[in-house]
């Protein structure tokens, strides 16, 4: 799955979950955890204005107390739609972001069928880093590569209990 589309996943889902105004999607990307995603103000902008080209979204004037009217951004049936057959298409691609798949676990979407392929996924790959042999298992990268895949692993494990935490 290319970034383009894991992140167009991200913002969808965030929409579905609860109607959001473009500023507070970009500021969620630019600060805390959502900013490994990559996303910036004119990167989701873009975004939004192609899912209202799409049907996806609608976009409502709404005011904000003394502030200037805002655009606040509802996710229509079409949108709700799109963001089941992508979760839906996802579980046979290699390596889904892990951050895409749990975006659409909060918006609702079921994504067990999904999690359990990547699941497989992942410790498949675990499972042939492990068993590596040569000079490249002593490097940095493989070690971060195998501490990735544990965390993702033990992150889709948990994605069928219902309200889990990840500890």
């Amino acid at each position: 799955m290319s970034m383009t589309k894991a992140r167009e996943m991200m913002v969808l889902s965030t929409i579905c979950a609860h109607p959001v105004h473009g500023y507070e999607i970009a500021a969620a990307f630019e600060d805390g955890a959502l900013q490994l995603a990559g996303l910036k103000r004119p990167a989701v902008y873009s975004i939004l204005n192609r899912f209202v080209e799409r049907g996806w979204i609608v976009e409502r004037e709404e005011q904000a107390g003394s502030y200037p009217d805002r655009r606040v951004c509802h996710a229509t049936d079409k949108g709700l739609a799109a963001l089941t057959e992508l979760a839906r298409n996802s579980g046979g691609l290699p390596q889904l972001p892990l951050m895409a798949l749990m975006f659409m676990r909060d918006a609702g979407v079921d994504v067990s069928e999904n999690a359990a392929a990547q699941l497989a996924l992942r410790k498949s790959l675990l499972s042939g880093l492990m068993a590596e042999d040569d000079i490249h298992a002593a490097t940095f990268t493989h070690q971060l590569a195998i501490a990735i895949l544990h965390a993702e692993i033990e992150v889709l494990g948990q994605v069928d209990k219902p309200d889990s935490q990840i500890d």
